[in-house]
């Protein structure tokens, strides 16, 4: 077959990527924690950026995020554009990594690569770069698999060198300390023509664990972050230590089930094709087993490694339509680099053959097209989320809303779209709307909801404000900046949304074609 159609096949997986990174960036505003540092960037106000990082011992992301504030400010380029394009590099790198190690370390067969990559490219977790927090994660896996190459494949000590600092750096990760080593070990067995020594690791491998080892003491046991410290934020869960805990360990695993047991669905019918019609399938599938036992076994292991670290304490994605849209995805986001790798092998294990048949393809691309539907959801769930706060932005210019607090109230709140906007992005959206001024804490409530029974300001109500009066920290966080000079003032807004929710409304409202709608009325203002 041509050289350069092969070639063109591998490029499309990377003009995919290119494509979702395209829509993401043409995000009107970031979302989610990523608020919080776009809203940094625009004020040129960076004490909050640095609360929210550095409590978390987001090290790492400080020190982008502060590159990324400059080049703003030299270029003109928005934070949230430039975080979505170091993004795309990364995930389009990793892409390249991710095929390089299926064709090279693990030896599958070009066309096999290729579907990797484009699994990869199809993996339904993107959508979470529609908030730029998410930017670290994928630049630290790339970093993770560029440095485990470098150190196994590199003869210069310079660039084994980089590739340890690299390495070091993707532990910023911490899900990769679990990662890391085990995909040295897997290089390591394929330097070892995955036959001898399988059970012994050597002397890169042992290296790459003990530097694992030494970060975790570093970052989590000598100098933990406040978070860490105060809260136990992430902290291992022990599943024997009681029912509770050993239910939600069960609970992870069961969630992370989700993706194995709908991208493989396409692959066991296939099998059952084969099983039924081809004639010996089932001892020759068994033979290809025991001939490539091992490199099964090294995938597995990464397989493990990938959700290990997240299911320890008691974190997990789902993959259904329901949530499609939910920030949770971001915890399956390391099992994006090696599940496309397991499905591509799996594939090669039940074709028997060095390249697809043609039947082979058909349900090579269904795999792909389920993976993509959930992509697409997300996707557009993150549009459609993003007409409606745009709607409200546009709809509360054309209001004089005091400062203080703000209820917005619902006949049903489970109207609104998703993912549900957390209190920081309420409060951004006001900075949006009344032209970088934020003083008012904004609520979705019910129509029904005690909080408004009393237009006055309660006592409970007024303690909010002052406590976060005095606290600057809390302020720059949650994008709350309280008037002091005027009285506070609390403000009912009636507002009906429709045609918002299901994924006939989320796909048309997403392509521009839908009848998404918002109506709202301010109710009443009193000022203390």
């Amino acid at each position: 077959m041509d050289k350069s159609f092969l070639n063109s096949a591998e490029y499309l997986g990377y003009c995919l990527i290119a494509i979702i990174f395209f829509v993401i960036s043409q995000s009107s505003m970031d979302m989610w924690d990523g608020v919080v540092f776009s809203y940094a960037s625009e004020t040129g106000n960076h004490e909050g950026a640095q609360i929210s990082l550095l409590s978390f011992g987001w090290y790492l992301q400080y020190f982008l995020y502060k590159g990324l504030f400059w080049l703003e400010h030299s270029t003109g380029i928005s934070f949230f554009e430039l975080a979505t394009l170091i993004a795309f590099l990364s995930t389009a790198f990793l892409g390249r990594e991710i095929f390089l190690f299926s064709n090279k370390v693990l030896r599958l067969e070009y066309y096999y690569s290729v579907y990797a990559l484009y699994f990869f490219a199809a993996f339904p977790i993107w959508q979470i770069f529609f908030s730029s927090i998410h930017s670290i994660f994928i630049i630290c896996i790339f970093f993770c698999f560029l440095g485990v190459r470098l150190v196994f494949t590199s003869q210069s000590i310079f660039i084994k060198s980089f590739g340890f600092m690299i390495i070091a750096l993707s532990f910023q990760l911490n899900s990769l300390l679990v990662l890391g080593p085990c995909l040295g070990y897997a290089y390591q067995v394929a330097g070892d023509n995955l036959k001898t020594n399988f059970w012994l690791p050597n002397k890169k491998t042992i290296s790459i664990f003990l530097l694992a080892v030494a970060i975790y003491l570093v970052l989590k046991v000598i100098f933990p972050s406040s978070a860490t410290s105060s809260d136990g934020y992430n902290s291992i869960i022990n599943p024997f230590s009681s029912t509770e805990n050993f239910l939600i360990i069960l609970g992870a695993i069961k969630s992370f089930a989700s993706f194995f047991t709908i991208l493989l669905t396409p692959i066991l019918v296939f099998f059952l094709i084969n099983l039924f019609l081809t004639k010996n399938y089932l001892n020759d599938f068994i033979a290809s087993i025991k001939k490539n036992y091992l490199i099964l076994l090294t995938i597995s292991i990464l397989l493990v490694a990938s959700i290990f670290s997240y299911i320890m304490v008691g974190k997990a994605s789902v993959l259904s339509f329901d949530t499609a849209a939910d920030w949770g995805m971001r915890h399956s986001i390391v099992l994006a680099a090696i599940f496309p790798i397991f499905l591509a092998l799996i594939f090669r294990t039940v074709s028997l053959a060095d390249q697809p048949s043609k039947l082979g393809h058909v349900f090579l691309s269904l795999t792909l097209c389920i993976s993509l539907s959930f992509l697409t959801v997300g996707i557009a769930s993150k549009i459609n989320r993003m007409q409606f706060q745009d709607d409200l932005i546009m709809l509360l210019k054309k209001e004089e809303v005091k400062p203080g607090i703000v209820y917005f109230m619902f006949s049903d709140l489970s109207e609104l779209p998703d993912p549900q906007m957390r209190e920081y992005e309420r409060n951004y959206t006001f900075y949006k709307a009344y032209e970088h001024k934020i003083d008012s804490l904004i609520f979705f409530v019910s129509d029904k909801s005690t909080q408004i029974q009393d237009k006055n300001l309660t006592n409970d109500e007024l303690a909010m404000i002052n406590d976060r009066a005095e606290n600057i920290n809390y302020q720059l966080v949650q994008l709350y900046q309280p008037s002091l000079e005027t009285p506070p003032c609390k403000s009912l807004i009636a507002i009906k949304i429709s045609n918002f929710k299901g994924i006939s409304n989320i796909i048309r409202n997403s392509m521009g074609i839908g009848s998404g709608a918002i109506e709202l009325e301010l109710q009443s203002t009193r000022c203390s």
